[in-house]
C-alpha cells in the first residue's frame, strides 16, 4: 500500500501554505473588525435591537476558522520542516546511519573539566601532610572515582602505600578493622627485607607461646647430629657381625631414614605451630562472630597492634586509605564503617580519602539518631572536594556530543534545551546513556523513516518523527522526567494532534496539572510529542558498561 501512496511536492506543499498564511491574516483582520464592532456596541455607541444576533456568535465563528487554520498551517509547516529534513539528512548519510555508542569507564577518560590541576594541589597537600582526610563530595555519577584516580597519579609514589578499600565489601565494624590492617599488610609484602624483620618481632611478641616447641626442634636437631656425629648405627651393626663396609653402609641409611622421619614428624609439625601461634588472629581475623561489648573492645585492640607493628617496621611509608563506594552502602553499613575509620585517626601515617555523595551519608547519620548530621561528617572530612552535576557544565557536555557522537549543531543545541529544563541533576553516567540512547533513536528514525522518504508519503508523513523538535522530550523521557508519560497518557488519543500542548492545557483541571511543566514542552505541537512517545516506547533503553564507582 506504501508502495502505491501520492507522494507529497515540497513546492506544492509551500504554495498552499502561503494561501493559508494569506487567509490566515484576512480572519485575524475580520476578528479585530468584530472587536471593534463589540466594543462600541457595549460603550452604547449603537441602539440596541432585540431581534439583533449578539457579535459574539461571529466571535466565536471567526475563532473557530482560526483555530482550523492554524491547525492546517502547523500540519503544513510539519510536513514541510520533516521532508526538508529528510532531504538534508539523506546528503549526509545517504547509505543509512550506524549508531555511535560510548562506554563510560574511570580508566583513561580525557580530562576535559581539568580536574586534574585540583588533584594535583590536593595531592601536594596530602604530601606535605598539612591534612588527614580528604572527602571528595559529588552525586551518584559525577565522576567522584574518576577524580580519585587523578589524585592516586598525582600523588608522591616514593614512600606511600596507597590502598584502595572498597566499603561495600564489608557491613560488620570487626571485618572492617581486619580488612584495614590486610589490605595493609598486602600493600607491604614485597618488602621482603623488613617482611624478615616483621616475622622476627612476631616471634619475639609470641615468645612465650612458641618457646616450647622451639625447645623440641632443638633437641630434635641435637638427636639427629648426635647421630652423625658418633656413628651409633655403625657400632650397633659391628656388635651384631656385620663387616666394616657393610657396617658404614648401614650406618648411613639408618642416619639418613632417622633425619627424615624425625624432620616429617616433629619439625613440620612444630614449625607448622609456631607459625600458627604467630598468624593466628590474623589468618582467622575475618571470621569472627559477634561478640559481648568487652571481647569487642579487645579485639579492637588486637588490631589496632597489629597495625602499629606495621607503622613501626614500615616507618618510612606513609599509607593513603582510598575509600570508595561509601555511597552505595545501606545506613547502618555506613555507620559502621565511620566509626571503624575511628581506629585510623591516631595515625600521623595514616592518611584518607573518601568519595561521598553527600545526600546519602547525610541521611544515614540522621537515621541512626545524631543530631547534627553535618558537624558529625566534619570529624572525617578535614579538606572538602566538590564535584558539580554534569547539567551546570555547558561545554563539557557539548563537546562530548559534538566530537564522541558526532551531533550537529542543531543537535546539540536542543540537547542543550533539554537538560536546562530538567527538574532534576543527570550524572556524567546518565548523560552517556542519554547520548547512547539518542543514537540508537537517530538510527532508527534515518534507516526507517529517512531513508525510505516515509515523510514525503501521504498518509505515512504524520506518523514520522520531527527529529528536531523531538530531541528535547526524548531527553525528558530517558532521564526519567515524568512528563512526557503524562502527555502521552492524557492526550494518547487526542484527534486534532496539531495543537499546542500549551493550548489544551488551559483547561479546569488539566492546566493545573500543567503548570509546572516547561514551556518548550507546552510550545510544541501534540503531535511531536505523542509521535515521539510512540517510537520511543518501542525502543529498549540503550545502557554503558557499569562503572567501577562509582
Amino acid at each position: 500500500m506504501e508502495k502505491d501512496s501520492p507522494i507529497l511536492n515540497l513546492d506544492d506543499i509551500k504554495n498552499e501554505l502561503e494561501k493559508l498564511h494569506s487567509k490566515r491574516r484576512k480572519i485575524e483582520e475580520n476578528i479585530k473588525i468584530i472587536e471593534e464592532e463589540e466594543f462600541y456596541e457595549q460603550s452604547g455607541y449603537y441602539g440596541i435591537d432585540e431581534n439583533y444576533e449578539p457579535a459574539r456568535s461571529n466571535m466565536e465563528i471567526a475563532e473557530e476558522n482560526l483555530c482550523d487554520i492554524n491547525m492546517l498551517i502547523d500540519t503544513k509547516e510539519d510536513i514541510c520542516e520533516k521532508i526538508e529534513q529528510c532531504e538534508a539528512v539523506k546528503k549526509k548519510y545517504s547509505e543509512g546511519y550506524k549508531r555511535i555508542v560510548r562506554v563510560q569507564t574511570s580508566k583513561f577518560v580525557e580530562d576535559k573539566l581539568d580536574r586534574k590541576a585540583k588533584a594535583k594541589k590536593i595531592a601536594q597537600i596530602l604530601t606535605e601532610k598539612k591534612i588527614k582526610t580528604v572527602g571528595i563530595f559529588g552525586e551518584w555519577g559525577t565522576g567522584k572515582s574518576t577524580f580519585l584516580e587523578y589524585l592516586k597519579e598525582e600523588i608522591t609514589k616514593e614512600g606511600t602505600k596507597i590502598i584502595d578499600i572498597k566499603a561495600t565489601e564489608y557491613s560488620d565494624q570487626e571485618k572492617i578493622w581486619a580488612y584495614f590492617f590486610a589490605n595493609m599488610k598486602e600493600s607491604v609484602k614485597k618488602d621482603y627485607k623488613l617482611r624478615f624483620y616483621y616475622f622476627f618481632l612476631k616471634i619475639k611478641k609470641n615468645l612465650r607461646k612458641c618457646l616450647i616447641p622451639l625447645l623440641n626442634i632443638v633437641l630434635v636437631i641435637v638427636m639427629i647430629i648426635a647421630l652423625f656425629r658418633f656413628d651409633l648405627f655403625n657400632s650397633f651393626s659391628l656388635v651384631m657381625g656385620m663387616n666394616k663396609k657393610t657396617a658404614e653402609l648401614f650406618n648411613s641409611g639408618m642416619n639418613l631414614f632417622v633425619s627424615i622421619f624425625f624432620v616429617i614428624k616433629w619439625i613440620f609439625p612444630l614449625t607448622s605451630k609456631i607459625v600458627d601461634s604467630i598468624e593466628i588472629n590474623q589468618n582467622n581475623i575475618l571470621s569472627f562472630v559477634k561478640r559481648d561489648v568487652d571481647e569487642k573492645f579487645g579485639y579492637k585492640l588486637i588490631v589496632k597492634g597489629y597495625i602499629e607493628e606495621i607503622l613501626k617496621v614500615w616507618k618510612d611509608y606513609r599509607f593513603i586509605f582510598c575509600v570508595d563506594e561509601l555511597d552505595r552502602c545501606n545506613n547502618n553499613s555506613i555507620m559502621s564503617f565511620l566509626e571503624a575509620v575511628q581506629l585510623l585517626e591516631n595515625y600521623d601515617k595514616i592518611q584518607i580519602i573518601y568519595t561521598i555523595d553527600v545526600e546519602i551519608v547525610i541521611n544515614a547519620i540522621k537515621k541512626s539518631g545524631i543530631y547534627n548530621p553535618h558537624n558529625y561528617l566534619k570529624k572525617y572530612v578535614d579538606l572538602k572536594v566538590d564535584l558539580v552535576s554534569v547539567n551546570t557544565q555547558h561545554e563539557y557536555i557539548e563537546s562530548i556530543a559534538r566530537d564522541e557522537y558526532e551531533f550537529n549543531e542543531e543537535e546539540i543545541e536542543n540537547i542543550q534545551l533539554a537538560l536546562e529544563n530538567l527538574e532534576l541533576n543527570i550524572s556524567m553516567r546518565d548523560y552517556i546513556h542519554i547520548l547512547n540512547s539518542l543514537s540508537e533513536l537517530k538510527e532508527r528514525w534515518i534507516n526507517e523513516q529517512v531513508i525510505p522518504e516515509k515523510c514525503k508519503k501521504v498518509g505515512s508523513y504524520e506518523a514520522v518523527i520531527n527529529w528536531y523538535r523531538s530531541l528535547p522530550i526524548a531527553i525528558f523521557y530517558f532521564a526519567g522526567s515524568f512528563w512526557p508519560q503524562k502527555i502521552y497518557k492524557d492526550f494518547g488519543t487526542f484527534k486534532h494532534a496539531y495543537i499546542k500542548v500549551y493550548n489544551i492545557a488551559k483547561n479546569g483541571n488539566v492546566e493545573q496539572q500543567y503548570l509546572d511543566c516547561p514551556n518548550f514542552i507546552k510550545q510544541t505541537n501534540l503531535i511531536d510529542v505523542l509521535n515521539v512517545m510512540s517510537f520511543l516506547r518501542e525502543m529498549p533503553l540503550i545502557y554503558c558498561e557499569k562503572i567501577d564507582e562509582n
